[in-house]
């Protein structure tokens, strides 16, 4: 299996982290973060990381909630900086009254933003925008020290995390066999339901693979009824950590006779967890690309896609 980028997560993320300057950011009462894709996903970790200390809503759209005004921080995400739905959101955003930064490599976004006033954090590329997920989202958690704090040595725990994934490869590997030729559905504990949506991400992009995810306890009025017929699918349950919940989900599991490959995240918080899991998940995702036969870079429909849609606003 090649690791593309992933062994150069942890160093990265120390690089990117701490070293971003910005001038004065108003304290907000709340974060917005606009985002789609490898981009948007930031958004999802940092809303199950730090949404319950302030309250943190993700955007992946072109518009922004009527709520939205001076007292936000709008925080617009995209990887290549051309990404029409995080450009359209985060002005409207700012008619609002809202302040906005921007992260990302460069691109439209970083023209016109810095013609704007707004400030623009730049971060180093990588393979493919999904694969430059440390960057933006050390860079965001920098913004988001500056703006109201963020606990430092739970930045370090998540980066340890990444390398404690990176020496568990075989684990890696042994997920994505599991995999093979099915449609995985992956049941997971919602703290960190971050994870199972970056992990389907990567398993649609990398491995062309489809996938479902069911957040715990929601999928438990749901999804959990699929356990009565026999489908095409391979249950995956992940687990963050001591949850009766979740206990209880595996034992029905089991009453149904269903094998769920079984992932439990290390890591002492919710940021190493999210991280631990994002890193390993991945590269289990590159191995199915190996032995499926297929290029885990290309996304053609997605690229056919956005030159046939051009800017939005």
């Amino acid at each position: 299996m090649n690791p593309l980028d992933y062994r150069q997560w942890p160093t990265t993320s120390k690089s990117i982290y701490g070293s971003i300057k910005l001038g004065p950011i108003p304290r907000p009462s709340s974060i917005l973060i606009t985002g789609m894709g490898g981009s948007g996903i930031v958004g999802d970790v940092l809303r199950d990381y730090l949404g319950g200390r302030i309250p943190i809503h993700v955007v992946k759209d072109l518009t922004v909630p009527d709520w939205v005004d001076a007292s936000t921080l709008t925080i617009a995400i995209s990887y290549s900086g051309n990404t029409s739905e995080t450009i359209c959101s985060s002005l409207r955003a700012r008619e609002r009254g809202s302040a906005v930064i921007g992260v990302t490599t460069g691109g439209i976004m970083a023209s016109e933003f810095r013609r704007l006033g707004i400030q623009v954090v730049q971060v180093p590329t990588a393979t493919a925008p999904r694969f430059g997920f440390p960057q933006l989202l050390y860079a965001a958690l920098s913004i988001i020290d500056d703006a109201v704090g963020v606990n430092g040595k739970e930045v370090e725990e998540s980066i340890a995390a990444q390398e404690e994934a990176l020496r568990d490869v075989s684990l890696a590997e042994y997920v994505g066999e599991q995999l093979l030729g099915a449609v995985p559905y992956i049941f997971i504990d919602s703290r960190v339901q971050g994870v199972a949506v970056r992990f389907k991400n990567d398993l649609n992009e990398n491995a062309k693979t489809p996938a479902i995810v069911a957040p715990i306890p929601e999928a438990d009025h749901n999804d959990i009824v699929t356990l009565m017929m026999r489908h095409s699918v391979k249950h995956v349950l992940i687990k963050a950590g001591p949850n009766p919940v979740m206990e209880a989900v595996e034992s029905v599991f089991a009453d149904f006779s269903a094998d769920p490959v079984k992932l439990e995240l290390k890591g002492d918080g919710l940021l190493a967890k999210e991280l631990y899991g994002i890193t390993l998940l991945g590269m289990a995702t590159l191995h199915m690309a190996e032995k499926l036969g297929v290029d885990p870079v290309r996304t053609d429909p997605i690229d056919l896609l956005k030159k046939r849609l051009g800017r939005l606003c």
